[in-house]
């Protein structure tokens, strides 16, 4: 009798949820009323590469994992921090700024950039999630588990 009524709580709230999916909603944002809508822009601003992992914004908190920054330069030598010194790209940290998305030296040096970007991290998870999936295939198909 009590998963009768556990089934029933549980079929109610999801029926809730997808109704509540299901009603119309209209974004609006800071934009002007007359601005025109650039799709491309909002589209290449979320898959470009960055380093940074941006997951939302509300208000003027912004939900962000950022990555370490690892930069050579012939006069400082090594350098270390993390991505976040820079402030979205509105702040300088020891002598280095973010250029539309780049990070060059302040006084025009030459840096080599050896940091982990969005697509870096992405591409060593994807790796990671296949090496664990086919050494589990693996395994099973030695035990001949699900061989015919």
């Amino acid at each position: 009798m009590a998963s009768k009524c556990i089934k029933s709580l549980l079929v109610a709230v999801f029926s809730l949820f997808l109704a509540g999916l299901s009603s119309p909603v209209f974004a609006g944002g800071p934009e002007a009323e007359g601005a025109k809508l650039d799709p491309a822009k909002i589209i290449m601003d979320h898959i470009k590469d960055a380093h940074e992992f941006h997951f939302f914004t509300i208000g003027d908190f912004h939900a962000t994992v950022p990555l370490p920054v690892i930069l050579y330069s012939p006069e400082k030598g090594l350098s270390m921090f993390s991505s976040s010194k820079f402030e979205h790209g509105h702040a300088a940290y020891e002598g280095y700024e973010m250029k539309e998305g780049k990070i060059v030296a302040q006084d025009g040096s030459q840096v080599y950039d050896f940091s982990m970007t969005k697509n870096v991290v992405q591409m060593f998870i994807a790796l990671i999630v296949l090496v664990l999936l086919m050494t589990g295939i693996a395994k099973k198909y030695k035990s001949g588990i699900g061989v015919s």
